[in-house]
């Protein structure tokens, strides 16, 4: 019945699928296929129990046969298939296949690419889209011209309480997978409807600057305003786990359709993340963590939550990029910021989890936001950050000296008469620092710059910095520091960080916390 309708309304159409489908809903024509993989895994359902399945593609030899089962427990006269093909190597050449049963049942995807696969989750600023960033109109109409950038964009179900995982999506938007264009990327209407902004950013960069227009990328959003990371999280690692000994589990409770909740714990994981498990995915993007602030055990929960993701088989190997919140006014005690306390703690992360990378998006606040500061528009920069991240991951052979991924990390920091000298390591410095102007401050309770602690607690505006050593020390003073000097320094810790230092490639000096050592 969809070709009744005019493109436009199909665009803006949910699809829901409450029944598997013949070839899973995870797979469909104008898809990406991750290359260089031993082996793609598609799968489906039969409607004839113990029916013959045959595969034929373009990209190999011959055909492929597979079994229905001859029972299924999970649905209903639907009877489960797989089939292991070989893999490909990416490239912009087009590929189709074929799915046919003994029974009759028969389907064709067309216009199949193979390349990189990245799966972007997370809650509100994953989810803001193309249609509220800054330079929306830009960027729309460069879609255009990018059809070897394919986007899947799951739904948000309604109905569905499970937290038992989930092999059938929902509900996914457009109709499946589609080649990036002005109408797939921005649906014109919906600042947070499809499609995620940050994800498209970094398909867009990867793309173009990484990739060289060579490899395919595609891009999976699936995400939720609004949600703690409980929420992503599967069933069986919540109560058992010790960082949950201070973090409220809820209570076991009779699922109903109407009380569909998507904070409920593992109901997103259950419903927009497992029904991917067997697709294969070069890494995954998540920007998440408002809702937990001023929680505990957010950095152990991240951890283990990748974990799990990870024991997906289409996720065994997959990076883990993360987003270091931005600045926003959270509120609360005006002496103590919950929100740079939090990233603290996504920057201890990076050391607990392995294959993974940490961008921050602390110096791109923006309080005139119309949809709240909480989610500033320059998803631009979110996105190419990314971008490096994913460079630095898989395409540099882990050899951090060929390019800056990071911010500034710290190495050493030293007293001096009057402040402290900050050194930084090597690799992370590209052609060395420079300053640039801070973000805006609407609210001066809530920002924070550079201050230096004196060995009584107190604290001390810095009030002069210098970049000396040819781009590689800072070196930081206040006029008021008395003379047994800083005992502790404290840069930039508020809700909204004016953050001043950068380093070649255009990132951030984050935020932190040292205890200064004296010269030898």
């Amino acid at each position: 019945m969809f070709s009744l309708f005019i493109l436009t309304v199909l665009f803006s159409a949910v699809l829901s699928f409450d029944s598997p489908q013949f070839i899973s809903s995870t797979f469909s024509s104008n898809m990406v296929l991750q290359r260089d993989a031993d082996s793609t895994i598609i799968f489906g359902w039969s409607k004839a129990a113990s029916s013959t399945l045959t595969i034929e593609a373009s990209w190999f030899n011959g055909t492929i046969e597979a079994q229905a089962a001859d029972k299924d427990d999970t649905y209903d006269d639907m009877f489960y298939w797989e089939a292991s093909l070989p893999g490909s190597s990416g490239g912009l050449s087009p590929h189709n296949f074929s799915v046919s049963s003994s029974s009759g049942e028969r389907e064709d995807l067309e216009n199949v690419l193979f390349g990189d696969v990245f799966l972007c989750s997370g809650q509100s600023n994953m989810q803001f889209g193309v249609h509220g960033m800054l330079d929306s109109e830009a960027e729309t109409s460069a879609a255009d011209d990018l059809p070897y950038i394919r986007l899947f964009s799951v739904g948000q179900p309604a109905g569905r309480v499970t937290s038992t995982p989930q092999s059938v999506l929902p509900s996914f938007e457009l109709g499946g997978w589609v080649e990036a264009s002005s109408s797939t990327v921005n649906n014109g209407v919906n600042n947070f409807g499809y499609f995620s902004a940050v994800c498209w950013m970094h398909a867009k960069h990867l793309f173009e600057d990484v990739l060289g227009g060579e490899i395919p990328v595609g891009a999976i959003s699936s995400n939720w305003g609004g949600t703690p990371i409980q929420a992503w999280m599967p069933e069986e690692i919540l109560n058992p786990n010790p960082c949950f000994e201070d973090v409220e589990v809820k209570a076991d409770r009779t699922e109903t359709e109407d009380d569909w909740d998507p904070n409920a714990d593992s109901v997103l994981y259950a419903n927009m993340i497992a029904p991917f498990n067997k697709t294969a995915v070069k890494g995954v993007l998540w920007y998440q963590g408002e809702t937990n602030v001023g929680g505990t055990g957010y950095g152990c929960m991240m951890n283990t939550m990748i974990e799990s993701w990870r024991s997906l088989s289409g996720f065994s190997s997959a990076s883990f990029s993360y987003v270091q919140l931005a600045a926003y006014d959270c509120g609360g005690d005006s002496n103590h910021s919950a929100l740079s306390d939090f990233r603290d703690v996504q920057l201890a992360a990076t050391s607990l989890i392995k294959n993974s990378a940490m961008v921050t998006a602390a110096d791109l606040g923006d309080p005139t936001s119309p949809d709240g500061d909480i989610h500033p528009r320059n998803k631009t920069e979110v996105g190419r950050r990314l971008s490096i991240a994913s460079e630095f991951l898989h395409y540099s052979g882990g050899d951090s000296s060929r390019f800056v991924h990071t911010g500034p990390l710290v190495s050493a920091v030293e007293r001096l008469s009057g402040g402290v000298r900050v050194a930084f390591e090597a690799e992370s410095l590209g052609g060395g620092l420079h300053f640039e102007k801070t973000q805006e401050c609407p609210n001066k309770e809530r920002c924070a710059g550079p201050v230096l602690v004196d060995g009584d607690g107190n604290k001390h505006q810095v009030d002069k910095m210098e970049i000396s050593g040819e781009g590689a020390l800072l070196d930081m003073y206040s006029s008021t520091l008395p003379t047994t000097g800083a005992e502790k320094v404290e840069y930039c810790k508020g809700d909204i960080p004016l953050l001043v230092v950068f380093n070649s490639e255009g990132i951030p000096l984050v935020p932190f916390t040292a205890n200064p050592t004296d010269d030898e």
